[in-house]
């Protein structure tokens, strides 16, 4: 079967991609080895319980995001997070202290020392690194803000988001914008500041978290419900060849198999699967995609009584510092943030573990993991009583690492497609990891994509 394009992997950036260009006219085929599409998106409904083994919530930090929403249909279905889903907290010596989010909320603060808080106001005065740096998020933080701020605040939320090692990630790459707010403004206040004032006249609910009513897989569905006849799952990729100006990708089942081949290829699974199949003139990538680290990351469900719990839930959750020794990242209280997730006397959280800190606990006894977590998530939420429902979930290569070789990676990645024209390598381990930098990517590459196709 020939078609223009073939997309690899029918998760968020692949459904995405084949949306976009199929509002452009632009004949394609999704390939996706699952029975489903979605990726790492999943929401599951059990009784009374909503629950979200993957991403809990989206930002339309870009405009196409909103705009796809709106196209699909889904703004009925759109729901907002509560204000108070702006409070944050971080666990420090066992006590949940607000993260201070203003000049005034800093002064009283009890998370960080007054030594912290004077190394914040030296900030403005820390020359910044010469441009292109290789140096750690760790190592920026340290240099700017000192070792406090690197510890209470930057290693938990860096758990939070990527359930990444500071002392490992690539600054530049894992967190562009405070690296082009000291290179541009010379200081992170200073940048701060300026975006605050840009920020003044933006559409509010552009930094707004928000969910759907049936959890996050509402996204993915809707797009797959459009794309449904160019989407193919169970179809596992066996083989691709590539050569200038086209290529061929075979899918095998069992002692079956078929061909398909397209002028462009884009390729939107994860690096290590993608490594699997790099053979041929193209197989000197596969080392640079090898490399790329995906942790684990277990997920747990859990809900309990209202009256068992003995702090407001007035916030959005909160995250754990390594120096803290728990098992577990962090958690969110999904029933603080949006309806509809447990019965109305009951509160539901999302607890995760893992990643880079405890890399172990893909092959460790997960239920007995599951078990500690909860037992040091109620000391610290003065809950006195068991959960009444639990679930729980385990991907063994969740979030991919931005690391001080990232950049060497995406030169070769670049070059990969200078050598094949019309192949392109996209997904979150290229161009950020949210869902937000999903939708994005897959709209900068749809555009180039039918500039090659009609230009």
């Amino acid at each position: 079967m020939h078609k223009p394009v073939l997309i690899l992997g029918a998760g968020i950036t692949g459904l995405a991609l084949g949306y976009l260009l199929q509002q452009q006219g632009v004949d394609f085929i999704i390939l996706e080895k699952d029975s489903r599409p979605g990726g790492h998106i999943r929401s599951f409904r059990e009784g009374p319980y909503l629950m979200d083994a993957g991403p809990n919530s989206l930002q339309a930090q870009y405009p196409v995001v909103q705009q796809m929403i709106d196209e699909l249909g889904l703004q009925a279905q759109q729901i907002f997070a509560r204000p108070a889903a702006s409070r944050r907290y971080i666990v420090r010596r066992g006590k949940l202290h607000p993260l201070p989010m203003r000049p005034k909320d800093l002064l009283v603060s009890r998370l960080l020392s007054f030594r912290a808080k004077m190394q914040l106001l030296r900030e403005p005065f820390v020359k910044p690194a010469r441009e292109q740096a290789a140096e750690t998020l760790a190592s920026f933080v340290r240099r700017r803000l000192g070792e406090e701020w690197l510890n209470y605040v930057v290693n938990p939320f860096i758990a939070g988001v990527f359930a990444g090692d500071p002392e490992r990630l690539h600054a530049a790459s894992a967190f562009p914008m405070l690296y082009r707010l000291e290179q541009e403004y010379g200081s992170l206040l200073k940048g701060m500041k300026q975006m605050a004032k840009s920020k003044q006249n933006a559409n509010p609910a552009r930094g707004q978290l928000f969910s759907f009513e049936s959890g996050m897989q509402a996204l993915p569905d809707a797009l797959y419900a459009r794309l449904h006849q160019q989407v193919l799952t169970e179809m596992p990729v066996s083989s691709i060849r590539c050569q200038a100006g086209s290529f061929e990708v075979i899918c095998r089942q069992g002692a079956d198999s078929q061909t398909f081949t397209s002028q462009v290829l884009v390729s939107t699974l994860p690096a290590y699967a993608l490594a699997a199949l790099a053979d041929g003139d193209w197989a000197w990538i596969k080392p640079h995609l090898q490399a790329i680290v995906y942790p684990p990351v277990m997920v747990v469900f859990a809900a309990y009584p209202l009256h068992a719990i003995q702090r407001p839930l007035d916030g959005f959750g909160f995250l754990v510092p390594a120096k803290e020794n728990l098992s577990f990242l962090g958690a969110i209280w999904n029933s603080a943030i949006f309806p509809g997730r447990a019965p109305a006397d009951q509160a539901a959280f999302t607890l995760f573990a893992g990643g880079m800190r405890h890399p172990e606990i893909a092959t460790t006894n997960q239920q007995e993991w599951a078990t500690r977590m909860l037992k040091e998530f109620e000391k610290i939420m003065d809950i006195h009583q068991p959960p009444v429902f639990t679930r729980q979930w385990c991907w063994n290569e969740a979030i991919p690492q931005y690391d001080l070789s990232y950049p060497t990676h995406i030169s070769a990645f670049q070059q990969l497609e200078q050598q094949f024209p019309g192949l392109y390598l996209a997904g979150n381990y290229r161009g950020g990891i949210s869902v937000g930098n999903c939708l994005q990517t897959a709209r900068q590459l749809a555009e180039r994509i039918v500039g090659q196709i009609k230009g």
